[in-house]
């Protein structure tokens, strides 16, 4: 990671802007999640083979002052 990136920002999916937001967590330590340990909260089924293949290409740009 380059030092200039700040990784304690903090966003929020805001359903209804009349309610307040949390305060923002400082996170002092990333610890990556293997997300292959996720279920379907409804519990279907996986499907059986993967028949493609999505390639998603992304540039995450730095502004200078740490906000990207």
């Amino acid at each position: 990671m380059p030092p200039s990136l700040n990784p304690n920002v903090t966003g929020w999916l805001v359903y209804n802007s009349s309610k307040p937001l949390p305060p923002p967590a400082n996170i002092s330590e990333f610890t990556p999640y293997d997300d292959f340990n996720l279920v379907p909260y409804d519990q279907e089924p996986l499907m059986a083979t993967v028949d493609y293949t999505a390639t998603l290409s992304f540039v995450m740009g730095d502004l200078g002052d740490g906000v990207n």
